[in-house]
């Protein structure tokens, strides 16, 4: 990956070490958690005012620092693979505590945490449900 070419004003208003600490930052926080940060530190831009959300969102964009990764976990495709039923269900057993599922904040992707006991629940609860037909099953019909 090249070194980008940076243009005077561009060096002025954003210092290298002011990017570095945002790519810093941008391992476990979105862009609203570092704005809310630097305010709380009291940093202010070159300009003398508070950082921005659309500063950040730029500083990022053009330096291509990556958002934060989810937590570890499967997400509910995989989940909803791994036992032959529908997205929906996946969802049912989040919400009933039926999985250990976390996520960074809202509206973001589960994940989900399933481990040796839950998987034998799980696989026999998909078996003996009369509701739960494995899409395996659903083909040959």
């Amino acid at each position: 990956m090249g070194r980008q070419s940076r243009s005077r004003a561009d060096m002025v208003r954003y210092p290298e070490a002011f990017v570095a600490r945002i790519r810093e930052l941008a391992v476990n926080h979105y862009d609203d958690e570092i704005v809310a940060l630097l305010r709380a530190k009291g940093q202010m831009s070159s300009t003398g005012r508070p950082h921005s959300l659309e500063t950040i969102k730029w500083i990022r964009y053009k330096h291509r620092i990556p958002a934060p990764r989810p937590p570890e976990g499967l997400t509910v495709r995989q989940v909803s693979k791994r036992y032959a039923v529908s997205p929906s269900v996946v969802y049912y057993w989040v919400s009933r505590g039926v999985v250990t599922a976390r996520r960074r904040r809202p509206n973001t992707p589960y994940a989900i945490t399933i481990d040796d006991e839950s998987d034998r629940r799980l696989r026999d609860w998909v078996a003996n449900s009369v509701r739960l037909i494995p899409s395996s099953r659903t083909q040959t019909a």
